[in-house]
């Protein structure tokens, strides 16, 4: 097909000045699906970080956990919780007592106002601890109270929230392997979460093979009697328990 755009005044500069006024509407007819696209690749990657972090994938969804009757009651023996920005300007506002408590490594730094930051694998922001705080953690006593791998029920709902997030990344690569131009990019991404998730599994098969199938364990370290009667009461009634952050990662 030949255009032909000589005529009476008509020019290159003339072209180009009724493209510059059109260039906003042709960027915003793109702009939605390039949002989509990159908001679909950044969720890839956060689901890849909490992997690569060994944070609890149940947690991460918000998954009720057994383990929470206890949890509350020990993070009620610290003090506020603060989260600061890190350096690239970042930071999660449902980080909680119980994922410091139960995150694989501990190692906070000195700050000169008397504090002490910690950073958590897999999270944004920095952790501002008090010494009181440090203290208390130190002694290892709250680690202690918490054991959610004697929860089978805890076990059991972290295998089936990585089912369904192995199902749903598996879906996107199919889906994506199907366009006339793969996104080979998100498949790569996608295909790092899934082998973490398949090294996992293994983890958690083990644990379970531990536990027993039919094993129905009470925590064993409780805060005082009513926390005693209100773990009981969750288990015999078999109303949802509660959960918070971090947890199951202990269990790989």
């Amino acid at each position: 097909m030949n255009f032909n755009f000589q005529g009476e005044g008509t020019s290159n500069s003339s072209f180009e000045s009724a493209v510059r006024t059109c260039e906003k509407d042709i960027r915003a007819h793109f702009t939605p699906a390039r949002q989509w696209l990159q908001s679909v690749l950044e969720l890839s990657r956060a689901q890849v970080a909490v992997l690569e972090g060994e944070n609890s994938l149940a947690r991460h969804f918000h998954v009720p956990f057994a383990s929470d009757s206890i949890a509350q009651r020990v993070e009620n023996l610290f003090g506020e919780l603060r989260v600061l920005k890190d350096e690239n300007g970042e930071l999660e506002n449902d980080i909680r007592w119980i994922d410091v408590l139960l995150a694989p490594t501990y190692e906070p730094m000195p700050q000169e106002d008397g504090s002490l930051h910690l950073r958590l694998d897999g999270r944004k922001g920095l952790i501002k601890l008090s010494t009181s705080d440090h203290g208390l953690i130190k002694t290892g006593i709250p680690q202690k109270l918490l054991n959610p791998r004697t929860y089978e029920s805890d076990v059991l709902a972290e295998g089936e929230t990585m089912k369904l997030v192995e199902q749903e990344l598996a879906t996107w690569n199919k889906v994506a392997s199907q366009s006339q131009y793969p996104s080979s990019y998100l498949i790569e991404t996608n295909n790092v979460g899934l082998s973490k998730l398949r090294e996992r599994s293994e983890a958690l098969k083990h644990l379970r093979n531990e536990l027993g199938h039919s094993q129905k364990a009470q925590p064993p370290y409780l805060v005082g009697t009513e926390s005693q009667s209100h773990a009981q009461g969750e288990t015999s009634t078999g109303s949802p328990e509660r959960t918070t952050q971090g947890g199951i990662k202990r269990m790989a």
